[in-house]
């Protein structure tokens, strides 16, 4: 679930439509998996007190995000989803969304 997390918030597709150049087609986009695999997955030492709590934060999440239809909360847990998940890379949504 925390690889499920992370490839889905906006920094991930930013940082893949970048190695991608047709991820951004509107018509059946393909995955790649070489593309995949050269994406920075920022996987949490799970032996270090924080890097601990931030992956069980987001797993916790998405546990909540999947069992939530889609409309407002969904929402708000896709929001606190992506801002986790730029904390792990030191980064904020804002400047994931500038860039």
């Amino acid at each position: 679930l925390f690889a499920v997390g992370v490839l889905n918030t906006d920094l991930m597709r930013a940082m893949y439509e970048a190695l991608v150049h047709e991820a951004g087609q509107r018509v059946f986009p393909q995955v790649k998996l070489r593309a995949l695999r050269a994406l920075p997955f920022a996987a949490p030492r799970l032996d270090d007190p924080q890097q601990r709590a931030s992956h069980d934060r987001i797993v916790s999440l998405v546990e909540q995000r999947l069992s939530e239809p889609d409309g407002g909360a969904a929402t708000d847990l896709e929001r606190s989803i992506e801002t986790s998940v730029c904390e792990l890379y030191g980064l904020t949504a804002d400047e994931v969304r500038r860039a």
